[in-house]
């Protein structure tokens, strides 16, 4: 499979959701609680409050029930 991003491409991401509940079903880029930040499907996680994202890499597990500070919507790509 090959990698969703190329080098070179810029990824265009819309204005930031601290609460990101309208997003859920979207790529986004997501900051978790630990710093990390990583481009995933966003779902629902098992409490409020919780979120699960999902690689569009099947091969990937998800995390599950990761707490986010905020998201953005994936908007597109500029070569």
């Amino acid at each position: 499979m090959m990698p969703r991003f190329r080098h070179g491409e810029r990824l265009i991401f819309g204005r930031r959701y601290d609460d990101p509940s309208p997003l859920v079903g979207q790529e986004v880029m997501a900051r978790l609680a630990d710093g990390r930040k990583m481009v995933k499907i966003l779902r629902r996680g098992a409490a409020p409050g919780l979120w699960t994202l999902e690689s569009i890499n099947t091969r990937y597990k998800p995390l599950e029930d990761v707490e986010l500070l905020w998201a953005l919507p994936f908007m597109g790509l500029r070569v």
